[in-house]
């Protein structure tokens, strides 16, 4: 396919090097943007539809304010250029929703039903040089973790027992400023919280938490300066992104405990939020998140399993995977009301059997590990 003076997109290039060049930015698995030789991305936009009045027209028109749907290049990555691909046939299909890719007529390319585009909607890949690297974090680091002769033989290493991968989703989700993976990159994952600006100046909590001044100020431009944080004092900027993880098990880190946190009276506080203040709903999400970030990492380095990150369930599920020189993650909880049981007035507010049912789910979750 071959970009056009629009900015849209047509199905075939006039010459072999005239075609566009994409690299296939995988953002889940079976996901992808299409990133562009100049940065930019195949995505699918709405086009006004608005018949010129009152002229006469030979064929019946969409009505005034209808849209239709085109492809287009943006410049930025959103849920408009995430593709799903799938096999099809002997090639691909790639869609958005349940609409496709799909080619017209005239040779342009638009989302069309699934049920109707039939060959229209198939596509080939053929590998291609000089495509544009996608902004990434990088290791700095070279080799492989050494791997063991046998799946259970003895292990060796650094253990971390206590780290929060997924505390961007805590108290409430808006204290936590970026994230250790999202689906469209560091520039994307390494932000700033918005109530921080002007220049820090918002950042009230992590001011004061941090650095005991509430009117303090750091740089807030996140990626690619990262001028003020990560550092070791700021107590809501990221600190774990996934690629400073993955640096951290080539320098011999085997083993890590993920504890799944959150804490209600904290989170009730804070006025800015978007997820319960329920501990427990807070644990299931970040359970949900860390088998995400499993696959997304599965996804960056091509296919299920293929991933240096897996979440263990058992001593041996961690020496195999740390002999397949891999790092093993360890799920636990640290919270303040486990199983949302308290005691009200010398009252318990479980009961044993609640308890227990309470305890088979977190287990059906992955944990394995409970931290008081």
């Amino acid at each position: 396919m071959a970009k056009t003076a629009d900015g849209g997109y047509r199905a075939s290039a006039g010459q072999a090097g005239d075609g566009e060049r994409f690299r296939m930015q995988a953002t889940a698995l079976g996901r992808y943007l299409l990133y562009g030789r100049d940065r930019d991305f195949l995505a699918s936009g709405r086009q006004d539809v608005t018949p010129e009045l009152p002229q006469p027209l030979p064929v019946p028109v969409p009505p005034v304010g209808t849209t239709r749907e085109h492809i287009q290049s943006e410049a930025s990555p959103s849920e408009s250029a995430d593709w799903t691909v799938n096999v099809a046939g002997d090639g691909f299909e790639l869609s958005l929703g349940d609409r496709v890719l799909a080619t017209n007529d005239a040779g342009e390319l638009l989302l069309a039903d699934r049920g109707g585009a039939g060959e229209r909607a198939r596509f080939t890949f053929v590998p291609a040089e000089g495509c544009a690297d996608y902004p990434e974090a990088e290791t700095n680091v070279t080799g492989e973790p050494g791997r063991g002769a046998t799946p259970f033989g003895e292990v060796s290493g650094m253990l971390d027992a206590h780290m929060h991968m997924m505390a961007f989703e805590f108290l409430g989700g808006r204290v936590h400023c970026g994230r250790p993976w999202h689906p469209y990159g560091a520039p994307s994952a390494l932000v700033d919280c918005p109530d921080h600006e002007p220049g820090g100046a918002g950042a009230i909590g992590e001011n004061t938490l941090s650095y005991g001044n509430p009117v303090g100020m750091h740089d807030t431009r996140g990626w690619p300066t990262l001028k003020d944080w990560p550092h070791h004092a700021s107590l809501t900027h990221e600190q774990t992104y996934y690629k400073w993880v993955e640096r951290s098990w080539r320098g011999g880190l085997r083993i890590f405990v993920n504890l799944l946190v959150d804490n209600e009276v904290l989170c009730t506080a804070y006025p800015y939020k978007k997820n319960s203040c329920n501990e427990m709903d807070g644990v299931r999400l970040q359970a949900k998140r860390l088998r995400e970030l499993e696959g997304y990492i599965d996804a960056q380095s091509g296919g299920p399993g293929k991933g240096f990150f897996r979440i263990v369930k058992s001593p041996f599920e961690a020496r195999r995977v740390i002999n397949e020189g891999k790092l093993a993650v360890v799920m636990g909880i640290e919270v303040s009301k486990l199983f949302d049981c308290g005691v009200q007035d010398g009252r318990p507010e479980c009961s044993a059997e609640q308890i227990d049912q309470r305890l088979d789910e977190v287990h059906d979750l992955g944990v394995r590990d409970r931290t008081s």
